[in-house]
């Protein structure tokens, strides 16, 4: 890797929500089930982020409750009393999928289904808080770890923030799934060229590397 260029992270859920999941379908989760393209719910599946609006009108037909159904359906629909239920209701209440699910206790859903309409868990970029020069074998992230309360008194936590809080450090499962994206963010090729640093939405996660660069280069009287 360059100063200047992300690393992308594979994250997994945390288990107590995944474990909470299964208690609330009714799912013993270490049943095997075959799905098309799909693998489980720890490593593959978002469960974190409110679901959209087609995920809830696919679930509709699962609901027992008629008032929990047309609610679903209004939410997933286009009149302005349905967007303005799906801004308040999911969005700004922040409900994932579980909180959905034990905020509205006749929906029962297949977890085959539910596993088919649920958006795949993205890898998370950062950028390289370290420089190659100074950390040929290791890479730095820096980030912040987010928790959050919701308005319906959840606790809400990052998906890779807290997993890479969590991990122990050259111990039992410590490794990372992860990969180097190139960027075109570099330091001037002359290291004797003044550089101003304005972070342009990064943060100060990539001048870390660049002024840990600079300082390796002073040392090598460049």
């Amino acid at each position: 890797y360059e100063s200047g260029d992300h690393v992308a992270v594979f994250p997994t859920n945390d288990s107590e929500l995944v474990n909470r999941l299964g208690e609330v379908l009714g799912m013993d989760l270490d049943v095997v089930i075959s799905l098309n393209n799909l693998d489980a719910l720890t490593h593959y599946l978002d469960i974190t982020h409110p679901p959209r609006t087609n995920v809830l009108y696919e679930l509709a037909q699962y609901a027992s409750d008629p008032k929990d159904q047309e609610n679903m359906r209004k939410m997933a629909s286009s009149s302005p009393e349905g967007k303005a239920l799906y801004q308040s209701w999911v969005l700004e209440s922040c409900r994932n999928i579980l909180a959905i699910l034990e905020d509205m206790p006749s929906l029962k859903p297949p977890i085959d289904h539910l596993c088919e309409l649920l958006p795949r868990l993205q890898a998370r970029y950062y950028s390289i808080a370290s420089s190659s020069k100074v950390h040929p074998n290791s890479i730095h992230i820096c980030a912040v770890v987010v928790e959050y309360e919701t308005k319906t008194g959840r606790v809400n936590k990052g998906v890779a923030t807290n997993w890479m809080k969590n991990k122990l450090v050259n111990g039992h499962k410590s490794t990372v799934p992860m990969y180097i994206r190139k960027s075109q963010f570099r330091l001037p090729f002359k290291a004797s060229n003044p550089v101003i640093m304005i972070g342009p939405g990064t943060g100060i996660a990539p001048f870390m590397g660049f002024i840990q660069e600079r300082g390796w280069l002073k040392q090598q009287g460049a």
